[in-house]
């Protein structure tokens, strides 16, 4: 339905490498969720973002084998 209405989709609850591969291929422009990263304070979102932890999940452009 976003497509035909041209407009962005995010999908939440995103836990694993499989579900981010079918949401992106359905047609989902932004995902979050447990697979990306947990919720975290304040404190917790500078030390992910400081030590780039983001960089230790899997690409989107990876199929795991």
């Amino acid at each position: 339905m976003g497509r035909a209405l041209k407009i962005d989709v995010t999908a939440e609850g995103v836990e694993t490498l499989e579900h981010a591969h079918i949401l992106r291929d359905m047609g989902c422009t932004t995902l979050q969720g447990y697979y990306f990263a947990r919720p975290m304070d304040g404190a917790g979102l500078l030390a992910f973002i400081a030590k780039e932890a983001w960089r230790d999940t899997p690409a989107m452009g990876e199929r795991a084998a």
